[in-house]
C-alpha cells in the first residue's frame, strides 16, 4: 500500500468499532458483518481504496451502541483481503493489518462512522533485543509443544519478532491497545519482556536478568 493512498484514505476513514477487539500488527482478523451500517461500510470500502479503521469501543458503549459511543484513539488501519457475500446481505470478511493510526476527529457520516486519522510510521531500530530473544527461547524450553515455534520466532528480524510475539502473548484489550498505540519498536519490545517474564515466572522457572 503506497503512502499517498494511505494518507488520502485516512483523511476520512470508514471505521468499524468493536468491543474488546484489537487488530494487531501483521495479523488477520476474520469478521462476520451483519449490521446494515457495516454492510454499507464494507460495500463502500470494496468499491474504493479497500481500507478501513478497526477501533475499540470504550467501556460503557452499550448505552449508545447504535449511535456513536466513544472509542480509544489507537486505531488499526486495515485492508479487506477476503470477502464472502452471503445471500441475505451479510458477509464474511478478513481484514489484514496495514498501519497504525490515531483518531483525530470524528467526521459527519451516515450510516457508518468515519474519522480523520493520522497515520503513524513505525520507529525502527537495529537493536538486537537480546533479552527478548532469550526469554522467547526460555519460554519454549518450558513448553515442549511450543519449542520449535519459539526457536523460529527468536530467529526472526527484530520488528517481525516483536509483532508476531505480541499477537501471541498480549491477551487483554488494554495490553493490545497499548501495543498498537506505540510506534517505537524498542518500547514495544520492553512491553513484551515484562509479559514473557510473567509467563516464565508462573511456571516456577528462573527468569533471565537484563
Amino acid at each position: 500500500m503506497d503512502r499517498d493512498t494511505l494518507d488520502r484514505a485516512a483523511a476520512a476513514l470508514p471505521v468499524f468499532p468493536l468491543p474488546r477487539i484489537v487488530l494487531m500488527p501483521r495479523d488477520l482478523l476474520p469478521l462476520h458483518v451483519f449490521e446494515p451500517r457495516y454492510q454499507a461500510l464494507v460495500t463502500e470500502v470494496l468499491a474504493t481504496h479497500g481500507l478501513l479503521g478497526m477501533a475499540t469501543l470504550k467501556p460503557g458503549f452499550e448505552a449508545d451502541y447504535a449511535g456513536s459511543p466513544p472509542i480509544y484513539d489507537a486505531i488499526a488501519i486495515g485492508s479487506i483481503v477476503r470477502h464472502l457475500p452471503l445471500p441475505d446481505g451479510r458477509s464474511n470478511v478478513v481484514v489484514q493489518w496495514i498501519a497504525r493510526g490515531t483518531a483525530i476527529e470524528e467526521l459527519p457520516s451516515s450510516p457508518f462512522r468515519r474519522f480523520r486519522v493520522a497515520v503513524r510510521a513505525d520507529v525502527h531500530s537495529n537493536a538486537p533485543l537480546t533479552l527478548l530473544r532469550s526469554l522467547v527461547v526460555q519460554l519454549g524450553a518450558y513448553a515442549p509443544d511450543a519449542s520449535h515455534e519459539a526457536l523460529r520466532l527468536a530467529a526472526l528480524p527484530s520488528d517481525a519478532l516483536v509483532d508476531h510475539l505480541a499477537a501471541r502473548v498480549l491477551e487483554t484489550p488494554g495490553d493490545r491497545l497499548a501495543y498498537v498505540a506505540q510506534d517505537d519498536l524498542e518500547i514495544r519490545a520492553h512491553q513484551l519482556e515484562g509479559r514473557l517474564a510473567e509467563l516464565i515466572g508462573t511456571s516456577g522457572r528462573p527468569v533471565a536478568e537484563a
